[in-house]
């Protein structure tokens, strides 16, 4: 049996003479010659056979005709394959083409010729001799046609993917290996399912959970590459054989083009922190307003400078914390506040308060004089944006929103990013004074424990004298520092200085127009006051066990109105003096201020309302533990009271009972007298003889009881004998 050209032979037993099928490339009868091409790797080249020899080995069954299927890319028609493919077909069919047609379609098979022709051909195009052996093979493996050189995109992986046919082993070989050391450390390649276990594991360990990519690692080797054995009754997760495990490198490296767009986080991660972390900031802060004083922005935080006490320089006080309110169109700080108080609306309600009032006053109070051009910010804002904290207060909402006719717009739990603006004013500030005595940098990450107390030793400036310095910061920051980047157009022709102070005061000129101002200081700081409900009643306005009375009208009718019934109502109180509470009186606008009565002032004037709560709450919880003792002493004295009483009425049943009940009426003058008499005597008897020892006392008690017993017969006697001769 002949074979036909480009037809396969493959071996028919374990006898056979080839190991694997063998594509007929080409064959001769007269020569008795055929050149064969081995169709399984490794592929070599083609060699020649005796053609005789083939027909024996079909004939005896030692080899048989057998199949080759082709790829799926070859199987397509003209019309389906694409002009790209085209094109890379086209090409690799120019290169060969000299060297499988005409005179050398068969001195190509010769082991000798192959190499001068392939030399010749690549020095005509100018290509290396190694470009044309892969394309030669490629073209005797699919059977000697032009589509044989197709390009095999579709059994290619997909860029960061993995190959679903088995490849050899990726990656440099390690050092044990090349030396001959251990020929099994050769390892293993990462495959589609290595991929899912480590997707499963940077979704619920590194992104979920925070482990880091080399904690992930151990821990996903323990829980899928590892073997369980039983040791002492116990079960244990023992890893696989080094090089049978993936190794560390080849984790991160795949992590890394798993995480790289962003996918796997976007999955896992919330709406809040993906947010933070991940999302994109297109644009400026400043394109979201109109102008400057359109929006402000306030945060607080921890001063970054130890401070200690103004009435002893060696009592340290701890941290400030510092207010600041920032305009978003021109990022210029409109306000400021330090304090020791932690943040709480009483702290933010002062830095709104220097906000919206002039700063000639505020600075001359740390000794600093300016004029009112260097920070000329007094306007009330139509918008604050703040965090989720004491400005979305009951107090804060009643005073911005329904006071001062502010919106608040608040930032979701852990996007403050959505305030830059203030929030890098922080740094901003804190960098330039990080020298001073007792300071450290905001961006500082570590501090050794002896640096920590070298500044504790170092520090020496008051809360005053920290602020000071923050003022002088800040007419810097407004004043003197260029900020290029927030000019317009408009304000470059106009010759707008690149100073924040100059933006802020032409965007109020040419985009906002009139801003609003309170020019009363005294009817803003009430309006930044938090609401308490209070009640009227016969006594004055009642808060916190404090009596109030009006000041400038007359409260007798209101107060006897109040007898009947208590009128509730709303007052502004700060917290920072108990001295005055105020009403507004929503009819005429006008505000009643209240005074503590004469009463209250004794006991609760010039303090704060919590030292009025703690004494509160000290004088209940005193109550609370004397309970028990008042109980006993109470107790004791009803039981003594009522032995008293039993003993009067046994007496009584005792003594000799009246003739009638008229009697026993009537004589109750007589006997008052009688008593009162006797009295008397006793009283006058015990002055008498105050000085005297307890033993005359008692001897003199005696005698007098004695007297007293004659007068009253001789008494009695005398009433009785005047009724008989009436």
């Amino acid at each position: 049996m002949i074979p036909a050209i480009n037809s396969i032979i493959e071996p028919a037993s374990v006898e056979s003479p080839l190991d694997a099928p063998h594509r007929i490339l080409w064959l001769s009868k007269q020569s008795n010659e055929i050149a064969i091409f081995r169709t399984q790797k490794p592929y070599g080249v083609p060699f020649f056979c005796q053609l005789n020899e083939i027909k024996q080995w079909l004939d005896s069954e030692l080899m048989r005709i057998g199949t080759f299927t082709l790829p799926t890319w070859l199987q397509k028609t003209e019309d389906e394959i694409s002009e790209r493919d085209k094109s890379y077909r086209d090409i690799r069919w120019e290169l060969i083409k000299p060297l499988v047609t005409n005179e050398n379609h068969t001195a190509i098979f010769d082991r000798i010729l192959r190499g001068q022709i392939i030399r010749k051909r690549a020095l005509e195009t100018n290509k290396k001799r190694e470009w044309f052996y892969p394309l030669l093979k490629l073209y005797w493996l699919y059977g000697q046609t032009q589509n044989a050189l197709l390009p095999a995109f579709q059994a290619s992986a997909k860029n960061g993917q993995l190959s679903d046919k088995p490849q050899h082993k990726r990656g440099r070989p390690p050092t044990v290996y090349v030396a001959g050391h251990d020929l099994k450390a050769l390892g293993v390649n990462v495959t589609k399912d290595d991929l899912r276990v480590f997707l499963n594991c940077l979704r619920e360990l590194h992104l979920r959970k925070g482990f880091p990519l080399s904690d992930t690692y151990t821990n996903m080797i323990e829980q899928y590459y590892s073997e369980k054995i039983t040791r002492n009754g116990e079960i244990f997760n023992i890893p696989i054989a080094d090089n049978k495990k993936i190794k560390l490198g080849a984790f991160r490296y795949w992590s890394q083009k798993l995480l790289s767009d962003l996918s796997l986080q976007r999955e896992v991660m919330d709406e809040t922190l993906w947010k933070k972390k991940f999302r994109g900031k297109p644009g400026r802060a400043p394109d979201t307003t109109i102008g400057p004083s359109d929006i402000f922005e306030i945060d607080a935080t921890p001063d970054n400078c130890h401070l200690v006490s103004e009435f002893h320089r060696n009592h340290l006080i701890g941290k400030a914390v510092l207010y600041y309110v920032t305009d978003r169109t021109s990022t210029m700080i409109t306000g400021f506040h330090g304090a020791l108080e932690g943040p709480s609306w009483n702290t933010a309600r002062f830095a709104l308060y220097n906000t919206f009032t002039d700063k000639v006053e505020f600075c001359k109070q740390y000794d600093i004089d300016i004029s009112p051009d260097e920070w000329p910010c007094q306007e009330i804002c139509p918008l604050l944006v703040a965090d989720q904290g004491e400005i979305l207060s009951k107090n804060a909402m009643s005073s911005l929103q329904h006071m001062l006719h502010i919106d608040t717009d608040y930032n979701a739990v852990g996007q403050a990013d959505n305030k830059g603006t203030v929030e890098s004013t922080h740094i901003q500030m804190s960098e330039p004074i990080a020298w001073t005595p007792g300071a450290w940098r905001a961006r500082e990450k570590e501090r050794s424990k002896y640096k920590n107390r070298k500044l504790l030793d170092d520090a020496c400036l008051t809360l005053a004298e920290r602020i000071r310095i923050i003022i002088h910061e800040i007419l810097e920051h407004n004043n003197n520092v260029r900020v290029e980047h927030l000019l317009t157009r408009e304000m470059i022709q106009d010759g707008v200085k690149p100073y924040r102070r100059d933006i802020y005061l032409w965007g109020l000129k040419y985009q906002i127009g009139d801003p609003r101002q309170i020019s009363d200081k005294t009817l803003l700081y009430r309006c930044l006051l938090p609401k308490e409900k209070a009640s009227i009643s016969e006594k004055g306005l009642y808060y916190n066990k404090m009596y109030y009375l009006p000041e400038g009208i007359d409260y007798e009718l209101l107060l006897a109105q109040a007898r009947k019934k208590r009128i509730p109502i709303e007052i502004h109180v700060d917290i920072n003096s108990t001295n005055f509470v105020y009403q507004l009186n929503e009819s005429n606008g006008n505000w009643i201020n209240w005074r503590l009565s004469e009463f209250s002032w004794e006991r609760y004037a010039n303090q704060r309302i919590e030292e009025i709560l703690e004494l509160n709450a000290t004088q209940q919880f005193d109550a609370h533990d004397s309970k028990d003792t008042e109980s006993e002493h109470s107790a004791i004295k009803n039981q003594s009271q009522q032995r008293v009483t039993n003993m009067a009425k046994k007496k009584k049943k005792q003594a000799d009972l009246p003739s009638s009940k008229s009697e026993y009426y009537k004589g109750l003058k007589q006997y008052r007298m009688t008593e009162r008499d006797i009295e008397r005597m006793n009283i006058a008897q015990k002055a008498t003889n105050s000085g005297k020892d307890a033993q005359d006392t008692s001897a003199i008690t005696t005698a007098t009881v004695v007297d007293i017993s004659s007068a009253m017969q001789k008494r009695r006697k005398k009433v009785i004998s005047s009724r008989e001769g009436k």
